[in-house]
Parts: structure tokens; C-alpha cells; sequence
């Protein structure tokens, strides 16, 4: 394994040629976490005040891993709620209360609805 977050496979099961290829063991599904990741690439161009030379010019330094992390996921968080509070984005119900409220464009057919034909 080159490390936790990817394995590296090997395949040549009856093959004149081996077919390899490393495959992600990270799943990124949902848009905070694609908005972070972009965050992440904008923020590492980023440059930080870092006081004055002693002939009086400003001093810069690159941001330390820790702080473009934070930077990222502050930003992704503030910009999702920034979504829902303009109305360009909703808050949806988590998956238990979604079961509760039989609300529409979630159901669960049962065996017997299957059996009389109705749409899975």
C-alpha cells in the first residue's frame, strides 16, 4: 500500500500484459468537501503579512499547513451557509427524519407494493 489513502493494484490474471493502476480509498461526495479541496488550491498561493523588513518594506511568508487548512474549511462552511442564508441553497432533512415524514421524492416501497406492481 503506498499509503492509508490509496492502494496500488496489480492485475494479470491470464494476461500477456499486467494492468496496474492506483485507486483512491477516499470517497468525496458531498459539496462541502469539493469546496474545501478547491479552497485548499486557492489558499495555498495565499501569502501572509508577516511584519516589516528593517528598511521599512513589508515582510511576507507562506501560510503553514495547519493555517490553509483552517482557512479552507472556515471558508467552504461560511460560503455554504452564505448559500442557504440567500436563498440559493436549502438545508435538507437528515436520511432518519426523511424516513419519518414520508416527504416526496422519498419512499420505500414494501415487498407486498412490489408484488402489486407498484414503481421501485
Amino acid at each position: 500500500m503506498i499509503n492509508p489513502k490509496l492502494e496500488h493494484i496489480v492485475e494479470d490474471a491470464e494476461q500477456e500484459t499486467k494492468e496496474e493502476f492506483t485507486r483512491s480509498l477516499v470517497g468525496i461526495h458531498n459539496p462541502i468537501s469539493k469546496l474545501a479541496i478547491d479552497f485548499v488550491n486557492i489558499c495555498t498561493r495565499d501569502q501572509i503579512f508577516d511584519g516589516e523588513t528593517s528598511s521599512g518594506h513589508a515582510k511576507y511568508r507562506m501560510p503553514t499547513e495547519d493555517e490553509i487548512i483552517e482557512k479552507a474549511f472556515s471558508l467552504a462552511e461560511r460560503t455554504l451557509d452564505e448559500l442557504v442564508k440567500r436563498g440559493w441553497a436549502a438545508r435538507l432533512l437528515r436520511y432518519e427524519d426523511l424516513k419519518k415524514t414520508g416527504s416526496v421524492g422519498f419512499h420505500h416501497n414494501s415487498a407486498d407494493d412490489r408484488d402489486k406492481g407498484a414503481r421501485v
